[in-house]
């Protein structure tokens, strides 16, 4: 049974990025549909089977608590609220229209259903990942499965830059500026590209333990036995790390590109506090080959250094807003998912007035805008922990340790990525990052513990 739900999930994994990433009210719905619907289809099955929880609620209480909290407070936020909670903006649109309008401290209570309807569908991922993973063989099936998934998106990627301008043919027209795959803009594949990197990394990681000689020859020949054992171990998943690095350095996205390299060397510094000489090699051979992929096709991305450098004026203009904005309501926030109508209201001249800016580009600022800080801090630290868990899961287990490692790598993608752009809120990088973290904290623990409930 758990091989069905999750070869199941792993088919609704591969649905998720051919919809534009599943941006857009339409996808969300029918995710909302499906993910949680087969974690409850799941639970119902235990249930029928008088059969526990592979990996207990109880190991995962903190981030569980303070995910709860973030939820209940969203709930809060669009239900109807006292006149010292709800915001002073329902009492002004109350007064205007001469109208008896509830208060609640959303202004976007409809944007807050549905940020609120996303945020469950991660939470379902994470949690079937979580069961399904806890057998070490499903948890190598899936990272293989989003690995897949990630080489046929950059292949499409790249034919698509090559052929088509970057267009989606039958969906929309051409779009300059990098491969996107089918994404709607290049930085959020580039994210995408990037989970799919690490994960590829740890795949190789693991196939090329025990597999080159000690200490104590030179270091030639062990390069050489590396290589070698590369070759006839992974060469699926070299051959997919290539491809994938070559659409990553297609899209041109600075940030992307920066956060997938902050992932790698997240997992390098992981790896290197092991004894293990063999690890160490295969991340020198990671290293190496991303290495002579920017020589070699990093064009695009250094056009773009030299034209924009690392920095945006712009954004930093908008930042300003919503800090200044989260000054205003620091416990309350504004509604979770509610930026695009509370930038409206700090908008000022230091932005220019061209455009409709409907993302913070800056994941942390938008949660504790939207959410205040209590609970804002409450929903990053839940996932920090999850992280961490990982970290110490790949330090510490000495088999199967390559799924926790790759959460690890993908949560310190994605947290870099987010200080710069939105690539967490397109719901097809959220929901394979969930299922990476979930397979990761299921494989941080040993097989001989006892983790079900």
């Amino acid at each position: 049974m758990e091989g069905v739900f999750l070869a199941l999930l792993m088919a609704a994994l591969a649905f998720a990025p051919l919809w534009f990433g599943s941006h857009g009210l339409a996808p969300w719905s029918v995710n909302a549909l499906l993910f949680p619907g087969l974690t409850a289809a799941y639970e119902i099955t235990l249930l029928a089977r008088g059969r526990g929880h592979a990996f207990g609620l109880r190991l995962i209480a903190a981030p569980a608590a303070l995910s709860l909290f973030a939820l209940v407070w969203i709930g809060l936020q669009i239900a109807p609220a006292p006149g010292a909670l709800a915001h002073p903006l329902w009492g002004e649109a109350a007064r205007v229209l001469n109208l008896p309008l509830q208060g609640v401290v959303s202004i976007a209570p409809g944007m807050s259903v549905r940020a609120a309807m996303r945020l469950l569908t991660d939470a379902s991922v994470f949690w079937l990942s979580l069961q399904l993973c806890r057998t070490p063989a499903r948890a190598y099936r899936l990272m293989g499965a989003i690995a897949a998934i990630v080489v046929a998106i950059s292949i499409f990627a790249l034919l698509s830059l090559a052929l088509w301008s970057a267009a989606i043919p039958f969906l929309d027209g051409p779009a300059p500026g990098g491969a996107r795959g089918t994404f709607g803009n290049r930085n959020s594949f580039a994210t995408y590209a990037g989970l799919g990197l690490v994960t590829l990394a740890a795949l190789i990681g693991r196939a090329m333990e025990n597999q080159t000689p000690e200490r104590g020859v030179a270091f030639g020949y062990r390069l050489n036995r590396a290589l070698s054992a590369l070759a006839s171990k992974a060469p699926l998943a070299a051959t997919g790390f290539a491809i994938v690095v070559a659409a990553l350095f297609g899209t041109g996205s600075r940030g992307g590109i920066v956060a997938a390299f902050a992932g790698l060397v997240a997992m390098a510094l992981l790896v290197r506090r092991r004894r293990g000489h063999a690890d160490r090699l295969s991340a020198v051979l990671t290293w190496g080959a991303a290495g002579v992929s920017l020589f070699l096709l990093g064009d695009l991305f250094f056009e773009r250094i030299a034209q924009a450098g690392f920095g945006d004026p712009g954004r930093a203009a908008v930042y300003r807003i919503i800090l200044r904005s989260i000054a205003d309501a620091p416990l309350t926030g504004f509604g979770y998912g509610s930026f695009a109508d509370a930038f409206r209201l700090y908008r000022d001249q230091s932005v220019s007035t061209e455009g409709v800016w409907e993302m913070a580009h800056n994941s942390y600022l938008e949660v504790l805008q939207g959410l205040g800080a209590p609970a804002g801090l409450a929903l990053v630290l839940a996932l920090l922990l999850l992280t961490l868990a990982c970290a110490r899961g790949a330090l510490t287990r000495h088999r199967d340790r390559a799924p926790a490692l790759a959460a690890f790598g993908a949560g310190a993608l994605v947290a870099t990525h987010a200080l710069v752009d939105f690539s967490l809120e397109i719901e097809a990088v959220a929901l394979t990052f969930m299922a990476l973290l979930g397979a990761g904290v299921a494989q941080s623990r040993s097989s001989r513990e006892a983790t079900g409930d």
